[in-house]
């Protein structure tokens, strides 16, 4: 069963990339690493097509500079906004937290289970 809904909604405009916490950093930049050595998606790489295939259409896309997919995502209380786009990689921020709180370690064990989580079935799927 699947612990990550997808809201399809924006809850909050406001919201803080995770890798803002410095061992969120370094769980995503080892993740990548050992990702690329087992030829596995990346969290940090393009995941708009697995996105799609477990989610469904994405909320929004936003054209600026890259054209970037949003998919707002629960996972238990915690809600996350995932930016997704070709040349552009993965983007994750958490919503409803400010800099400080995710810098502090406010909610660092639940953002690094649901990397893992979104991790897992990302990769399940490929």
């Amino acid at each position: 069963m699947n612990d990550i809904k997808n809201i399809n909604a924006i809850i909050s405009e406001y919201s803080v990339p995770v890798s803002n916490n410095g061992k969120i950093l370094k769980w995503l930049c080892n993740n990548s690493l050992k990702s690329y050595k087992e030829n596995k998606k990346s969290l940090l790489s393009n995941i708009s097509k697995e996105l799609i295939n477990l989610f469904g259409k994405q909320l929004k896309t936003i054209r600026q500079e890259y054209v970037m997919k949003l998919w707002v995502l629960q996972y238990k209380d915690l809600i996350f906004n995932v930016y997704s786009g070709k040349r552009k990689g993965t983007t994750i921020e958490i919503c409803n937290y400010n800099y400080d709180d995710i810098r502090l370690g406010k909610r660092e064990d639940e953002i690094l289970e649901f990397l893992n989580k979104l991790y897992e079935i990302i990769n399940e799927i490929n």
